[in-house]
């Protein structure tokens, strides 16, 4: 009797041990999580996006930088983006020195300070000089006067590469200037939206 039923035992245990072998090879095989793949796929993405539109700003300030602000056919708004624009591209640089002297008496014997810049256009646009103080300082780092004449530039735009003449005057008394140690001008150089065309000239012979 009892061989009899070790027949039938052996046969479950096998039957059962199928089964779990069946159900591993299952689970191992099913479908992995693909979060990581979409993940990678959306950054791509968001890559290529920023680029063109990296892209597509370039392309529009370069076409800013060429619009001609001269121009009055051009909408106001417009006219203002490309400004914007080409104002990045103001470059200069400044030589400048101060003085102070009195008058011969036979002139006057008027005492001045006076003020004298050299600028150079180092930028890629055309720029213009407007009015602006020119601070005069004594030698203890006081200010000894402020010009209230402005100044005055030659010429007052300045092409690409070429240069300008300031200069401006200020009355002073003889004991002050005893006392002066130099001047300085914030620049107020700005686009200029006039053309400008430099001619050749010739000293005139005698």
């Amino acid at each position: 009797m009892k061989k009899c039923l070790l027949g039938p035992l052996v046969l479950t245990v096998s039957l059962l041990l199928a089964a779990c072998g069946n159900d591993k090879y299952q689970t191992s095989t099913e479908p992995a999580d693909d979060s990581d793949s979409t993940e990678a796929v959306n950054n791509q993405s968001d890559k290529e996006e920023l680029v063109t539109e990296n892209t597509d700003e370039e392309v529009e300030e370069n076409e800013l930088l060429n619009v001609d602000l001269t121009d009055e056919s051009i909408c106001e708004e417009e006219w203002i983006a490309a400004y914007n624009a080409q104002e990045k591209l103001i470059d200069f640089e400044v030589e400048e020195v101060g003085y102070a002297w009195t008058e011969a008496e036979s002139s006057g014997g008027i005492s001045y300070y006076s003020y004298y810049a050299l600028v150079t256009n180092t930028g890629k646009k055309a720029v213009q000089v407007y009015p602006n103080a020119v601070t005069f300082y004594n030698k203890d780092g006081s200010v000894a006067a402020v010009s209230k004449m402005g100044i005055c530039a030659y010429p007052e735009v300045i092409n690409e590469g070429e240069k300008s003449l300031i200069r401006t005057y200020e009355p002073a008394t003889a004991d002050a200037i005893e006392n002066f140690d130099y001047a300085e001008a914030d620049a107020n150089l700005q686009l200029s939206v006039f053309d400008s065309t430099k001619l050749d000239t010739e000293s005139p012979t005698i």
